[in-house]
């Protein structure tokens, strides 16, 4: 069993650390080392990463704390003020891929570039962004499980044992970014490297969110007939990328 903690913050003078923004700090850090790379591996201008890679930033943030506020209203209708907060946690990664994807995509238009080859060469960074954030949501403990007999399970301050999602969606995380990271080189056509990262990234937050909590009221995610809200939102758009696959393998 893992035991109950918390690694929020950590003060050094009159400095104030939280875990969770320096996880997803350095993930971002090594996201921008490896598009990098991969922009150079395949002809791309780096300045068009450094660009990219701060409008991707940019939507993931305002994209997945406006989801977030918006599933977990109850949160902030007392103080308003808190929905800037991002620091204290509270994103939903479905709003933050939504919208980062939508504000890449303008940027892609704008620039006239070949969207399916942006796509793939980011696609590697982008993982090692989740990853690292999922490992800050395990440190400040957020992404509450339910209650499980697993020896793997993780204690909570109700006493109760519980899975510990955030370190599933971690770890099923960094299988996918091995999964692309040996593909990479060996896809040829435009797009499938990306298309299959979306795919198994909808698959893996379908799942993991059959063991978030749904019995601590004001924590516990919302549901509609059974299903997260997130969980709606994969399942519409997971035709819609298994279909774009189809195309794109069959054009090929």
């Amino acid at each position: 069993m893992i035991p109950y903690f918390v690694f929020d913050k950590i003060s050094v003078g009159g400095l104030t650390v939280y875990f969770w923004g320096l996880m997803a700090s350095i993930g971002f850090l090594i996201a921008l080392f490896i598009s990098l790379k991969e922009a150079s591996r395949k002809n791309i201008d780096k300045e068009i990463v450094w660009d990219l890679m701060l409008v991707i930033l940019l939507g993931i943030m305002i994209g997945s704390r406006a989801c977030y506020v918006v599933w977990h209203w109850n949160e902030f209708e007392d103080s308003l003020i808190k929905i800037f907060f991002i620091w204290e946690g509270g994103l939903s990664s479905a709003g933050g891929i939504i919208l980062a994807a939508a504000a890449g995509l303008l940027y892609v238009k704008y620039k006239k570039l070949n969207l399916w080859r942006t796509a793939d060469f980011l696609t590697p960074g982008v993982i090692s962004v989740i990853i690292f954030a999922r490992i800050g949501c395990f440190l400040v403990n957020s992404h509450i499980g339910k209650i499980t007999g697993l020896y793997w399970g993780r204690e909570y301050l109700d006493g109760a044992v519980r899975h510990p999602v955030a370190l599933y969606l971690a770890f099923s995380a960094l299988a996918l970014f091995l999964i692309i990271w040996y593909l990479r080189k060996r896809l040829k056509k435009d797009g499938l490297l990306f298309l299959i990262f979306i795919s198994g990234y909808l698959i893996i937050r379908f799942l993991v969110d059959f063991t978030r909590c749904d019995d601590i009221l004001l924590i516990c995610e919302s549901r509609f007939h059974g299903l997260t809200y997130s969980q709606w939102v994969f399942m519409i758009f997971m035709p819609l990328v298994l279909e774009t696959i189809r195309r794109r393998i069959r054009y090929s």
